[in-house]
């Protein structure tokens, strides 16, 4: 019998500028579902990974401009000229053995407070 992950809490920033906690299974046609399909790309910072389709930029999908300055915010060091394109889907980092894990409280209180510094509404579904 197969062992199954339980679901975790992840956070979905999407281009639109809209965003919402979901619960998901850390496995890959879970994770690729949510960010909208594609190859999963990782970005790992501080305490959380980042999930984004690596071919987003390629596909035209649009600018996520909320997200990549979220990252930055948690630590990501991406030169001038990369971008985040699509759906992004952050988790927390990998456990010792590999495997994902669920967004850190600490994540989540930097998104609250990215959130208020940008402009970005306390219902996730709302578009500003």
């Amino acid at each position: 019998m197969a062992d199954t992950k339980k679901p975790v809490e992840g956070l979905l920033i999407r281009p639109d500028r809209t965003w919402e906690k979901i619960q998901i299974v850390p496995e890959l046609d879970p994770m690729k579902t949510a960010i909208g399909g594609g190859w999963l790309e990782l970005t790992s910072v501080r305490d959380a990974s980042i999930y984004l389709d690596e071919d987003g930029k390629a596909k035209g999908l649009p600018i996520n401009t909320l997200a990549r300055g979220f990252a930055r915010r948690l630590g990501w060091a991406g030169a001038d000229g990369d971008l985040f394109a699509g759906t992004v889907l952050i988790l927390g980092p990998v456990d010792e053995e590999g495997a994902d894990t669920a967004v850190t409280n600490h994540t989540l209180i930097q998104w609250d407070r990215f959130r208020a510094d940008h402009g970005v509404p306390d219902n996730p579904k709302a578009i500003p």
